[in-house]
């Protein structure tokens, strides 16, 4: 699929020649000594391609690789894209690929010093590159389809989990963890995932905690998993409610400081900003309240891990 003298330039990289691609594309993927020695788990999904016309293409992808030479194994991921430029015979003769946590730069993909594409892999690489982490609960699993250099966009499966509706925080933990711990009409324990999910509208006056408890259906069927489980326990009293979350994309916005309201509004409006900064549209719902996701103990100390969210209606991941 590529000539023999084939271009390849990444913000890392500048290739000429389809055996120096080879051997790159193979030390990545621990076909090599030095890949062996350096990378393990390399892994890449594509999710779409496009034809911008004449003999050129663009594909989106995410790709995964962990460092295995560190002793905490860490795993670097980048998202973006690649443009090919296809001769007649339909082999390729550039491949120049773009990394959105680099290169994208309202909405358009530009090019940056090698300098920056160096710091972007170290900075992945630290022990703490991942942040604090909930001590009791397996995080959700998503898909990650893009890391900006701000923001990052996931696609979550449809799960189940139970509700409440709450005045301050701690009532909303209070009512879900007894929830979790027992106080359902099967007394039975149920094992939640991170984070908790609240949802504020603008006036602060409707406030709404989720905590996933399980996937639905649907989910466990695309997964590979079993065709059923388990259906979540009935609450013990009606302030608690089950509710079914269906399959999303959400723009995500990170932050470590204290989650008060004036610090939720400052990183909602800024997650709005560069969402259309990069032409992504949240839904209405989206742009209605704020959703605040939590994933550490209430009252826990040190590096927090806090997320705004936006549910997305129009991404450049369409199904």
């Amino acid at each position: 699929m590529y000539r023999p003298d084939v271009q390849f330039v990444d913000p890392l990289t500048s290739l000429s020649g389809v055996d120096s691609y080879q051997k790159n594309v193979d030390m990545l993927g621990s076909r090599t000594a030095l890949g062996k020695l350096l990378f393990s788990d390399a892994g890449i999904v594509l999710h779409n391609i496009k034809d911008l016309g004449p003999r050129k293409i663009s594909t989106r992808w995410t790709l995964r690789l962990r460092a295995k030479m560190l002793p905490w194994g860490p795993m670097a991921r980048f998202t973006g894209v690649s443009l090919y430029e296809i001769d007649e015979e339909a082999r390729v003769i550039k491949q120049t690929d773009y990394w959105d946590s680099i290169n994208l730069v309202g909405g358009e993909y530009k090019q940056a010093p090698l300098l920056t594409g160096v710091k972007d892999f170290l900075n992945q690489l630290g022990p703490g590159a991942g942040g604090a982490q909930q001590a009791m609960n397996a995080e959700l699993p998503f898909e990650l389809l893009r890391r900006a250099p701000e923001y990052e966009v996931r696609r979550y499966p449809a799960f189940e989990g139970v509700e409440t509706d709450y005045e301050a925080r701690p009532e909303g933990y209070d009512r879900l963890g007894t929830y979790v711990s027992g106080w359902n009409v099967e007394n039975r324990k149920v094992r939640p995932f991170s984070p908790s999910i609240m949802r504020i509208d603008l006036n602060e006056k409707d406030k709404t905690m989720v905590w996933p408890v399980g996937f639905s259906n649907e989910a466990l069927a695309q997964s590979g998993g079993a065709a059923s489980q388990q259906a979540i326990p009935a609450p013990a009293d009606e302030i608690i409610r089950r509710t079914s979350v269906p399959t999303q994309v959400v723009a995500v916005l990170r932050f470590e400081t204290p989650a008060t309201a004036p610090v939720v509004k400052y990183y909602s409006g800024r997650l709005m900003e560069l969402l259309a900064a990069d032409k992504l549209v949240p839904t209405e719902a989206a742009t209605q309240a704020y959703t605040l996701c939590q994933y550490d103990a209430i009252f826990s100390v040190g590096t927090r891990r806090n997320e705004v969210w936006a549910v997305l209606e129009k991404h450049d991941w369409q199904d």
